[in-house]
Parts: C-alpha cells; structure tokens; sequence
C-alpha cells in the first residue's frame, strides 16, 4: 500500500467504502493512511443479492460489490441505501472539482 502524504490527506475530503472483503487489517491500513477521511462500512453478507453474476457468484463467491452484483433493487433495502450515498458522495466530491 502506497503511503499517502499530509498534503492528500488534507485534499480527501472523505474516503466512503461499503466492501465487505475489505475489513480487519486492510480497514486497520485505511485508517492508519488516511485518518478521519476514511470511512468504511460493512453490510451484513444476509442482505447481499443471493442471485449475482455468475463472476461473483463462481469466482468471487463472497458479497462484495454492494452496489452492483450484490444490489438488492428494492425501496429501502439496506443495499440501496449504501448505494445511494455512494452515489450522492461521488456526485458532491465531483461537484465540487
């Protein structure tokens, strides 16, 4: 993993991932690098899509992508929640570019 300097770390308002593959040390290494911007969340595995592409669902095998393979379209799945303020985050970090 790539340190990250003072200077990006100021610049990285936030840092929002929603990847249940990527707890324990890895978050421990996001928190270390990047401070208060990172912000890492884990949906349970019960509320993934038990139906994903067959990718994820033969080689991943594992809820990983909670806003696309393992999306639940419904209103107010917990999935779609993460998703949406995935989406809002991406659009306020690229309206203010």
């Amino acid at each position: 993993m790539v340190p990250v300097s003072a200077a990006n770390r100021r610049s990285i308002v936030r840092v929002l991932t929603w990847n249940a593959a990527a707890t324990g040390q890895r978050f421990a290494a996001y928190r270390a690098l990047l401070g208060p911007a990172f912000d890492g969340r884990v949906l349970p595995g019960s509320v993934a899509n038990p139906d994903p592409t067959p990718f994820f669902r033969d080689v991943v095998q594992t809820p990983h992508s909670v806003v696309t393979a393992h999306l639940v379209d419904e209103d107010g799945h917990p999935t779609v929640r993460a998703r949406d303020e995935v989406v809002a985050f991406l659009r306020s970090r690229l309206r203010a570019a």
